[in-house]
């Protein structure tokens, strides 16, 4: 049954904004805590929080019936304005005063930094907004092949997507422009959350998920520790971009996208988790623009690495709730254009129709 609220969804989405906000939870200069704990657990972190994300995305693309409601372009139309504008406006809106921050002047900003800034992601001057012209360019391509698929050849679909993604993961593209590096690393990741919600669609729940949680738990954070282990302490000499390495990195997302899955059944109904959840747009735009002023004024103070980081992690939990909370309120400011740059989810929608 498509359009179903899923409430390990609504944990896995709580989970992983709270991992993305302890993510950015430090200063930008890793020498200053280089090999500490800090350091091992932001580079565990950072091998299966995004895919995470791509994935529930791939899951919800797959259990929703929008595309076939509102047709292709109408449907890419209203993903892009979700996407896009939130990520055009906030960076419009910071690429001068965040320039002179980050270089003491505007000496050298130029019109090719500030395009390069919208045309590279990566370069974007808040640096994790390249998840959102991603996730479009995901939702573009899976939705276009969805609509030239029929219905009775769903689930080949996905497994022919799924190997497809998986190929095009271990393939050296680098590209940086457009995000296509990111894309071929992303897709999988999304063709296994279209997989799986195809599968419990059409064959029932799946009872790994379902059944021993303390073993999904523990012994999926146990598993996944070994592979994330040889990736983080391997020699730093060694490429991180060869079939072994991209191979480690797969399985431990993997097996900590299960872990997280099953967390999420846990959270998943609990009042804080369907907030978070449903605000989490929000709240992955709006938390590291709140932490870098902070990052910027622990560095002037000349905090040490833990401090900074304890006090990042406390601005970029609380600091963006408390502005959503204000804006929730403050029902003279709603705009359809405010909403969209806000990243709020529209107030009609209280399920998950892929919106």
């Amino acid at each position: 049954m498509k359009n179903r609220r899923w409430h390990c969804i609504d944990g896995m989405y709580a989970m992983g904004t709270i991992l993305v906000i302890l993510g950015h939870s430090h200063s930008s200069d890793w020498s200053s805590f280089y090999r500490t704990p800090l350091e091992r657990m932001l580079l565990f972190i950072y091998m299966f929080h995004m895919p995470l994300f791509f994935c529930i995305a791939g899951f919800l693309f797959g259990n929703s019936d929008a595309l076939d409601r509102k047709g292709y372009g109408n449907w890419i139309f209203r993903k892009a304005l979700r996407l896009l504008t939130p990520y055009t406006v906030l960076t419009l809106m910071a690429v001068i005063p965040k320039y002179y921050a980050d270089h003491h002047g505007l000496g050298g900003l130029t019109l090719q930094y500030i395009l390069k800034g919208f045309l590279v992601p990566r370069a974007n001057v808040w640096g994790h907004f390249w998840f959102l012209p991603v996730l479009l360019e995901l939702y573009a391509l899976f939705g276009w092949i969805c609509t030239r698929t029929s219905a009775a050849r769903e689930q080949s679909m996905w497994k022919i997507l799924l190997l497809a993604a998986l190929i095009l993961y271990f393939c050296p593209v680098s590209a940086a422009w457009l995000g296509i590096g990111d894309l071929c690393r992303a897709a999988v990741y999304f063709a296994v959350g279209g997989a799986v919600n195809s599968r419990i669609r059409h064959k029932g729940e799946l009872r790994y998920i379902n059944r021993g949680r303390f073993l999904q738990i523990a012994g999926g954070t146990a598993a996944a520790l070994i592979p994330a282990a040889v990736y983080i302490l391997a020699p730093e000499e060694m490429s991180r971009d060869g079939f072994i390495f991209k191979l480690l990195a797969l399985a431990t997302a993997l097996l900590m996208i299960w872990v997280c899955a099953g967390t999420g059944q846990l959270i998943g109904t609990r009042s804080w988790a369907v907030w978070i959840s449903r605000h989490t747009l929000s709240l992955y735009i709006f938390a590291w623009p709140f932490q870098y002023p902070l990052m910027l004024l622990c560095g002037r103070l000349q905090f040490g690495w833990l401090l900074t980081s304890i006090l990042m992690f406390a601005a970029g939990l609380t600091l963006p709730v408390l502005f959503i909370l204000l804006y929730d309120r403050a029902r003279v400011l709603h705009h359809p254009f405010i909403d969209l740059m806000m990243g709020v989810r529209p107030a009609v929608q209280v399920d998950w129709d892929g919106q």
